[in-house]
């Protein structure tokens, strides 16, 4: 857990629960989303594309932050709903106090203990591929993958600095052919 805290940099201290932002009055969702009865990333983007020129700074930063967390930080299967509770959270301008780290080691591990226990499907047997979808925060879990697998540095990816959080530290630009990963999983010759 410390590890993930430490490649994201978010925080993990703190009571709160996402489930206690339960919707009481939101006034992103009242002002901006009031003609839209489920509010999707999509709708987000619109908003912030078309703010007026008199906005509020404060709302604003609001929908930006909101535009950001919902499809980037909380990778879910697609369409994904932007939840009401995450709006709250925002709305209420807790961002600070809420332990985000928390949230998405709670999430991201739940996800991934899912994705490996179940098997291939019938359909990747046929096709002889195993995949995996892996929802929460998986950047994390890729950058932790870095930098365990020493063997990737140069290949697959590439370390830019050495700062914290760790997730700053790492560039890809690389789309790496299957082959390619299997030796470098498999410690193969092409490593």
């Amino acid at each position: 857990m410390q590890e993930f805290y430490l490649v994201t940099g978010l925080s993990s201290t703190g009571t709160e629960t996402i489930s206690k932002f339960r919707r009481i009055c939101c006034v992103l969702k009242d002002k901006y989303f009031i003609h839209v009865k489920n509010v999707y990333p999509k709708n987000v983007e619109q908003v912030w594309k078309n703010f007026p020129s008199n906005t509020k700074d404060k709302e604003v930063v609001k929908i930006g932050i909101l535009l950001l967390i919902s499809p980037y930080l909380f990778t879910t299967p697609y369409p994904k709903q932007v939840p009401e509770n995450m709006m709250s959270i925002i709305d209420s301008f807790d961002l600070d106090k809420f332990p985000w780290g928390q949230e998405l080691f709670t999430m991201t591990f739940s996800h991934l203990k899912v994705a490996l226990s179940k098997g291939p499907t019938l359909e990747e047997k046929l096709k002889g591929l195993t995949m995996y979808r892996l929802y929460g925060f998986p950047m994390a879990f890729q950058i932790w993958i870095y930098e365990s697998i020493p063997s990737l540095v140069g290949v697959v990816c590439k370390r830019v600095c050495q700062s914290q959080p760790r997730i700053l530290n790492w560039n890809t630009d690389i789309h790496v052919k299957s082959s390619l990963r299997e030796n470098i999983a498999l410690g193969g010759p092409d490593v």
